[in-house]
């Protein structure tokens, strides 16, 4: 059984993967129905939007996701 580390570890990677991807499966699978999400000027941001913004052709994408402890 893997310990916590690596099950962290294992999490960023699905994310980083998925922001790249793009993959909105991931993020409807992983965000909790009721996920409170805030902008960095403390607006709150749906839980549809996000996933939304995760759709292949919904416009800029990353082209690159890093990871640091």
């Amino acid at each position: 059984m893997p310990n916590t580390l690596d099950q962290i570890q294992e999490l960023e990677e699905q994310l980083r993967q998925a922001e790249l991807g793009p993959d909105p499966d991931f993020f409807e699978r992983i965000l909790a129905l009721d996920v409170i999400l805030l902008s960095e000027q403390g607006k709150r941001i749906a839980r549809a939007k996000v996933i939304d913004a995760h759709r292949p052709g919904a416009g800029p994408k990353f082209t690159k996701v890093e990871m640091k402890k």
